[in-house]
């Protein structure tokens, strides 16, 4: 038994990352002292020591987790929202273990595994350390640009990613503690301006152009407490559910703005394109026009017409605005991460 302890203890060696600025730097009420308490007596309890890095900003995350990752660390605890676990994401290796400590404004990845505080996550790692519960590897998603100097660039996601009139939502919202999605999604909605947006259609086998407001790529149903962009995404399946905003009036951008919560009505409402992975569901297919299936398609190739901005989970990528994308490819890193089993 002694053995099998020590086998246990010696599989993970884990660290704490903490976002000081996660949510403005409101962490300070999640890392508590009853917090380092908990984590000292489970030090003792299970042998493991904790490595605790403070970071201020993605270059601090960067150095960080790049420093963690070379002595070893394969064990990752994030305290932030999902900002901070994007940029954690951009330098982790294949196979890392990521749990995150809620601490941001929309902590999407925490509600997909149902992790709502910090003592969820105290717990799930102790469960891991023992073996009692579940780890499965988590679908990533990865974007490929290019730089203003033509560079080839990437930029992974693990929720969303996002083109157009969401990624102005978060230029909104970006600094602001208080992030208000709804209010500023409203005036994103309301004030874009149309781009043009050129994909390959598979199964037509030509190129299709349209006018859009912009996209969103989706790793869950779900963003935030209001948009329910891909009502027919099931976790982890190994697809990315596309929905294209149309270029619509502006009675029909305040509809659409009221069906965001309501995602089989807003995905057969006319006022998007919804591409997913079913190929046989009568209500849902009259939203997607071209019959764009997504299912066993290990990339998706597009260009855009005009500068645009973009968003990987909630974070701003500013390299890709910089010039106009002519070749843009979206694919599924399957299973890249890992981490435990939502229950």
């Amino acid at each position: 038994m002694a053995k099998e302890n020590e086998e246990k203890s010696a599989k993970y060696k884990i660290a704490l990352i903490i976002n000081e600025y996660s949510k403005g730097g409101d962490y300070r009420p999640l890392i508590n002292e009853e917090l380092y308490r908990q984590l000292d007596g489970f030090q003792k309890e299970t042998g493991h020591v904790v490595a605790v890095s403070f970071t201020r900003s993605k270059a601090h995350i960067q150095k960080a987790v790049t420093s963690l990752q070379r002595e070893g660390f394969n064990f990752l605890i994030i305290c932030g929202g999902d900002g901070t676990i994007n940029d954690v994401l951009q330098h982790v290796a294949e196979g890392t273990v990521i749990v995150p400590i809620p601490g941001g404004n929309a902590n999407d990845f925490s509600r997909r595994l149902n992790i709502f505080h910090w003592r969820d996550t105290l717990q799930i790692i102790k469960n891991i350390v023992e073996g009692s519960v579940n780890i499965i590897g988590m679908d990533v998603g990865e974007i490929s640009f290019h730089g203003k100097d033509g560079a080839p660039m990437s930029r992974r996601f693990i929720n969303n990613c996002g083109v157009g009139v969401t990624a102005d939502t978060v230029r909104r919202v970006e600094g602001l503690v208080d992030k208000a999605y709804l209010t500023n999604g409203f005036l994103s909605l309301m004030l874009s301006k149309a781009i043009g947006l050129t994909y390959y259609s598979s199964i037509l086998r030509r190129n299709i152009f349209m006018k859009c407001l912009g996209f969103e790529m989706l790793l869950c149903s779900r963003v935030g407490r209001y948009a329910n962009f891909a009502p027919y995404k099931h976790e982890n399946d190994g697809t990315i559910h596309f929905i294209i905003f149309k270029d619509l009036s502006y009675y029909k951008r305040l509809m659409l703005m009221m069906l965001l919560s309501f995602g089989t009505r807003l995905v057969s409402s006319g006022f998007v394109e919804y591409f997913h992975g079913h190929t046989a569901r009568p209500e849902i297919k009259d939203s997607n026009t071209f019959g764009l299936n997504l299912r066993g398609v290990k990339s998706i190739w597009g260009m855009l017409h005009e500068k645009s901005l973009l968003h990987v989970d909630g974070n701003l990528v500013n390299e890709f605005s910089e010039t106009v994308q002519g070749d843009c490819r979206v694919k599924i890193l399957p299973k890249f991460i890992k981490t435990v089993a939502p229950c």
